[in-house]
């Protein structure tokens, strides 16, 4: 479980942009900690004994309060966690399975751009990989609603761009010069990504929080026509 501390310490990465912080990530789109925000902040403020003036002191109590419920949930306790798809059987097992699909996935990439393994078997597992527990997770965080087709993560994004451009060069519309370029870039994102989870042992419940804080695409809005942008 995250200590506030550390909550604090990941809300201050990647924050060079004063127009797009991590916050504003994270309250521009519907998650369980934007909900505990807006709907239930001073239940919080009284369970924990605390009132935080500041936005981001606010919101690092939030993400602390369902990180906390998360832990309690996982762990067969009561908890007051709020399950954005209730369909969906949140369990540590689901948890490890979406970071064993995003490593095998890496693993894929890394293949086609470092060992050269343009085989028609490697091509084919990296169209047709399947990503049901990270989707399940994704759901679950608010990031995903199938039936409204929207997406917003940006994983889900490079890993759709990968398979696309995999499937590109399968047809003859992609050579290997250009595949290997683009898978690249695809593996300098997933080990940024992998650093910040091994840094801080975003494991368990933890890794719910670190899709919120770190798997939002940035999201504006032009007149009536909502745009993702690419990253």
């Amino acid at each position: 479980m995250l200590t506030k501390e550390k909550i604090k310490a990941l809300l201050k990465i990647d924050t060079q942009n004063k127009k797009d912080t991590r916050t504003i990530r994270i309250m521009s789109c519907d998650t369980p900690v934007k909900d505990n925000f807006v709907y239930y902040l001073n239940d919080i403020r009284k369970e924990f004994g605390e009132n935080p003036k500041g936005f981001e002191d606010q919101l690092t109590l939030c993400i602390y309060k369902y990180d906390k419920d998360l832990n309690l949930f996982l762990n067969g306790k009561i908890s007051s966690i709020n399950v954005k798809a209730p369909t969906i059987s949140l369990t540590k097992k689901l948890i490890e399975n979406a970071i064993k699909e995003l490593n095998s996935f890496y693993q894929l990439l890394e293949n086609v751009a470092y060992e050269n393994d343009f085989s028609s078997q490697t091509i084919y597992d990296v169209i047709h990989f399947k990503l049901n527990s990270y989707i399940a997770i994704l759901q679950l965080c608010g990031l995903l609603d199938i039936s409204d087709d929207i997406y917003r993560s940006k994983t889900l994004a490079r890993i759709l761009n990968a398979k696309n451009q995999a499937e590109n060069y399968k047809e003859g519309k992609m050579n290997s010069s250009l595949l290997v370029s683009e898978y690249i870039e695809h593996i300098a994102y997933f080990k940024s990504q992998f650093k910040i989870i091994e840094e801080y042992k975003l494991y368990e419940e933890d890794f719910l929080i670190y899709v919120i804080m770190f798997d939002i695409r940035h999201y504006k809005h032009n007149r009536k026509n909502r745009i993702l942008r690419k990253d």
